[in-house]
């Protein structure tokens, strides 16, 4: 029998099963010991499975076996119990502290000794008898195996009992399904964002199950840019709890260009009873109506190759402009006969115009020598002439078409 000392110290428990927040619950080991499945009849671990999970009719009971393992270097006494399910925060899978009542699973669990003493490097397998009670509603229903070493309480050096001490405890899921009419149905919550001092932003998201069964779900938010492409996909898959509504806060980290972003939830279940979420064909998909639309400013890298790629843009803006003008000017150039061979460097300096220029609108190549009576493209202007001229020009077309103001005279006060 447990003495109410120890009953009073179970409370303070570091209570390490809440971090049961995944779809497949691993039982694990903390500090060198912990609970496995174990196979009865063959007297070994169930390796293929992490959990315990059982379909029960009504008013019938199910024989099995948990393992309790010692691995550390000492020889240790065990504390094995079960316990009924509870709710986290978030919506996840936690289970009930020692003391408090068993109303569902935890009451339904017998174990046929709930204390073991374990050599170091042993193990030891306890049988146990789930009985289901012939009024309980249909569908899942979950609670824990846990194991806990047992203390003595430490003296002090006057020979008092320094008090409560704290114990750790590791455990194990049990999930029971009852038949009947099972239902597996989620529906999409809240979707909400906020910004962190960092930056980043933060994705508030839930999911509600409004079924009878738990149910295992793929849920992302979509982060696409302007341009419609996925810039970040965040979140995972998640059990969601028969009955609970489970809570996510995903973190997107800053965007490195920064920009205007949209934003979707997304959640993939499969609603059929033994479903699940590998047979990708069957799975239904549940989009948030919302989309979230935000702006992020880029980081201080992000910002310093945006201002560099800007300026090279704006620099080969630049330099097409001025190929283009060259070009709208050669178009201009009329042809001239050569009266006698003469090198067109000389032609350069006649019509004022860069030689090499002059030979590559002519396709004129080396030595670069021109022969009398051909013919070549010469300026009929300056370049700056030109662009003068034209400049010119677009001002007398823009003063022609723009709209006259009427003048209105003002009448005379006697």
């Amino acid at each position: 029998m447990i003495n109410k000392r120890y009953l009073t110290s179970s409370f303070l428990l570091v209570f390490l099963v809440s971090s049961f927040l995944i779809p497949t619950v691993k039982a694990f080991e903390y500090g060198g010991f912990g609970l496995r499945p174990a196979d009865l009849e063959n007297g070994t671990v169930r390796k293929s499975d992490s959990a315990f999970s059982y379909d029960i009719d009504l008013g019938s009971s199910k024989r099995d076996g948990l393992m309790v393992i010692n691995n550390t270097k000492v020889k240790k006494t065990f504390s094995v119990y079960a316990a009924d399910s509870v709710s986290s925060t978030d919506g996840g899978f936690a289970c009930k502290q020692f003391g408090e009542n068993k109303i569902e699973v935890g009451s339904w669990i017998k174990l046929d000794k709930n204390e073991v003493e374990l050599d170091p490097g042993t193990n030891e397998i306890i049988p146990f008898t789930i009985s289901i009670p012939a009024k309980t509603d249909s569908g899942e229903h979950d609670g824990c195996f846990l194991i806990q070493e047992k203390k003595d309480d430490t003296v002090d050096k006057n020979n008092k009992k320094s008090g409560i001490q704290l114990s750790i405890r590791t455990g194990v899921r049990v999930s029971i399904t009852i038949p009947g009419d099972l239902i597996k149905k989620i529906s999409l919550g809240k979707f909400e964002i906020s910004n962190k001092q960092d930056g980043s932003f933060v994705f508030n998201s839930s999911i509600k199950n409004s079924g009878n069964v738990s149910v295992n779900t793929d849920v992302n938010v979509i982060v696409k840019n302007i341009l419609g492409i996925t810039h970040k996909t965040v979140g995972g898959e998640f059990i969601v709890l028969r009955g609970e509504t489970s809570v996510w806060n995903f973190e997107l980290p800053k965007p490195f260009w920064g920009g205007f972003y949209t934003a979707r939830l997304v959640a993939k279940y499969n609603p059929n009873i033994k479903g699940d979420l590998k047979d990708e064909s069957k799975l239904k998909i549940l989009e948030s109506e919302k989309e979230i639309s935000f702006f992020s400013f880029p980081t201080a890298k992000g910002l310093m190759f945006e201002i560099i790629i800007l300026l090279f843009i704006t620099f080969n803006i630049y330099l097409l402009s001025i190929w283009k003008k060259r070009q709208n000017w050669i178009g201009t150039w009329k042809k001239h006969t050569v009266a006698r061979a003469t090198n067109i460097k000389v032609l350069a300096e006649k019509y004022e115009v860069n030689w090499k220029l002059l030979a590559s609108v002519n396709k004129i190549k080396a030595p670069y020598m021109v022969d009398s009576k051909d013919e070549i493209k010469v300026p009929d202007d300056l370049e700056e002439d030109y662009n003068k001229k034209r400049i010119s020009m677009i001002n007398k077309v823009k003063s022609i078409t723009s709209p006259k103001k009427k003048l209105t005279k003002k009448k005379k006060t006697k």
